[in-house]
């Protein structure tokens, strides 16, 4: 029984399995494998662990602000009533830019 799939289609790393492509599962026993229509392909397992942790990992950014640009944000998050900075520009300007 699998307890996690890929939402990407991804090609099997295998030199002999070239072209070969299929969302990644991980099994409620811990093992990772490459589903290819109605067949289930072994995959390295550190392959797979990569992609569920890039697919299931929350995503991060680096801004960089001018001090004027801070102090607004910072200003703006206030008059909207958050305390965390992170947490207004992660509930507002990044949904925003996802649009």
């Amino acid at each position: 029984m699998q307890i996690w799939k890929s939402t990407g289609i991804y090609e099997h790393p295998a030199k002999h399995q070239a072209g070969t492509y299929g969302n990644v599962y991980r099994h409620t026993t811990g093992i990772y494998t490459l589903q290819v229509g109605g067949a289930m392909l072994p995959c390295p397992q550190d392959w797979a662990a990569g992609i569920e942790k890039s697919e299931t990992e929350p995503e991060s950014i680096t801004l960089r602000l001018t001090a004027s640009e801070k102090n607004s944000i910072e200003q703006q998050a206030a008059l909207e009533h958050y305390t965390n900075v992170s947490e207004y520009i992660r509930k507002t300007l990044l949904d925003r830019a996802r649009k």
